[in-house]
């Protein structure tokens, strides 16, 4: 399964995108064209405009994955037209959506008042964890830590009580300006700055 780290979120295999149409860089413009599955961690996980313009009358429908409150959100301010193209499937924390290679997992997420999700994706030998916070939420790092081939966590933030609850060797991603969590020597993650056109293999 091929992951390309997006400013913010992330497409997996050209398919699917968390975060769609936020990356307005040249090398996310197609993968936004071709994506038929969009899984969102929150209502601000998406560009309206974007979507609006991409359900064109002649787009494949697309399915959009997300809390049932940020879906009711996204119909009411969705031109109908744009109604019209997209399939909306409700999820939990906990429920699995079926990948062509893998699974996608709705993990818990606290955005106060804003419903979200986080997402664990797991490939045939690895998994990704992805927030849909600010990255200090314990019962996130409780469910990514649970994954048994959990190999990456794309965060904004990280602490020495999550990195204490992950397996070692779990590589962290943080945003380039994200302050480097105060640890002591006894992790044993790689924690690094993500950039935009990041490839992963999972």
């Amino acid at each position: 399964m091929r992951i390309t780290v997006l400013d913010p979120g992330l497409s997996i295999d050209d398919s699917t995108v968390i975060g769609f149409g936020l990356d307005r860089s040249e090398h996310a413009v197609g993968i936004v064209a071709d994506a038929s599955r969009l899984f969102l961690r929150h209502e601000d996980d998406v560009d309206l405009a974007a979507l609006s313009a991409a359900a064109a009358a002649d787009a494949p429908v697309r399915t959009v994955y997300a809390l049932q409150e940020v879906l009711d959100a996204l119909q009411r301010t969705l031109p109908e037209a744009a109604r019209e193209r997209l399939r909306f499937e409700a999820v939990d924390v906990g429920d699995t959506v079926a990948l062509p290679d893998g699974m996608a997992t709705a993990l818990p997420a606290d955005r106060g008042a804003q419903p979200a999700i986080g997402w664990l994706i797991e490939g045939p030998w690895r998994a990704l964890a992805i927030c849909g916070d600010d990255g200090a939420f314990a019962a996130f790092w409780h469910w990514a830590a649970n994954a048994p081939s959990l190999t990456d966590v794309i965060c904004p933030q990280i602490g020495a009580d999550a990195l204490a609850l992950l397996p070692p060797n779990v590589h962290i991603w943080l945003p380039p300006d994200a302050p480097l969590p105060a640890v002591g020597a006894h992790f044993s993650h790689p924690i690094a700055a993500s950039r935009a056109g990041m490839p992963l293999e999972l």
